[in-house]
């Protein structure tokens, strides 16, 4: 342990590596901030998230916490972008299948899409979008008219009932960039000239955070009146989310890695989404067969250079 830190500090980081050690997943460092008051160790204060954020920063290039736990905490959204490459073809040829995945969608009626409000989740659900070959879209909170524009686009190439769920902060903000983001879209489907658009468009009721999550996996209430500021124009909307849910609030990244993925998986297998399972099973088993194929394919085509 890094040399003069105080008795409380030693505590907060010798806790969290036992909790990142017990953990299955990653964890944000919200995660891991409600765990340790669901352990007596820090209070739930806007100060206290601050104080350990600086703590397990100076804590990991202090090496207090183990080089084996480091990717354990994660913070979406930085990780490198990197050209892969490869020796020759035959080095291609023994990765290559991995890539090839049939089209899962291509035999239901539906297309889905999991947009989420901030970075910090993407990492955690990276893996289950990519098993059910979700297209997982990070709004970075408002979402601008660039982005809102490709999004619309990619979707009137999409000629199937599309469904789109969403994880985001249950707070003011939280709810208006959800609702921001639909009316924007919408309103991008007009000016781009299809406005019939709209009627293969549907919003699915938010995976997250809800309301009724606060006060489950040590999740504690943000005050909202307190925390959540903003322009005249802002209390207005800051006094009606009070006024239907009250004055508490918490933020998406606080939900455990495990619920996020379940709440995610269910969604999507849901009969209504995946309404046809033989044809997903049937693409799930071509897929196999094809990457046999292309490995004997490039194994023929490395032979012969």
């Amino acid at each position: 342990m890094g040399r003069g830190k105080a008795a409380k500090t030693v505590e907060i980081i010798e806790r969290t590596c036992d909790i990142l050690t017990a953990s299955k997943y990653p964890l944000t460092i919200r995660r891991l901030y409600y765990e340790l008051i669901s352990r007596g160790i820090i209070e739930n204060s806007p100060a206290s998230y601050r104080s350990l954020v600086a703590k397990l920063t100076d804590a990991r290039w202090d090496g207090d916490i183990p080089k084996d736990l480091l990717g354990k905490v994660i913070d979406g959204g930085r990780e490198p972008l990197q050209t892969v490459s490869y020796r020759d073809i035959g080095d291609f040829a023994e990765i290559a299948p991995l890539f090839y995945r049939r089209n899962l969608w291509e035999l239901q009626s539906s297309y889905v899409e999991l947009w989420v409000e901030k970075m910090a989740i993407v990492s955690i659900l990276e893996g289950i979008c990519r098993e059910y070959q979700i297209v997982l879209r990070p709004l970075h909170g408002f979402n601008s008219f660039t982005a809102i524009h490709q999004t619309a686009k990619d979707l009137m190439d999409v000629h199937k009932n599309i469904t789109i769920f969403y994880l985001g902060d249950h707070d003011p903000h939280g709810h208006e960039i959800e609702r921001d983001a639909r009316e924007r879209l919408f309103r991008m489907f007009d000016l781009l000239g299809n406005p019939a658009k709209h009627h293969f468009v549907e919003f699915a009721p938010r995976l997250g955070i809800l309301p009724e999550d606060i006060g489950k996996y040590g999740i504690l209430p943000l005050d909202v009146e307190e925390d959540e500021k903003g322009g005249s124009g802002f209390k207005a909307k800051r006094d009606a989310f009070v006024a239907q849910y009250g004055n508490a609030a918490a933020e998406v990244d606080g939900l455990p890695a495990e619920v996020l993925i379940e709440r995610v998986e269910l969604a999507v297998n849901d009969e209504a989404i995946i309404d046809d399972r033989d044809g997903w099973e049937l693409s799930k088993e071509m897929t196999e067969a094809d990457r046999a194929e292309i490995k004997a394919r490039l194994a023929a085509e490395s032979e012969s250079v």
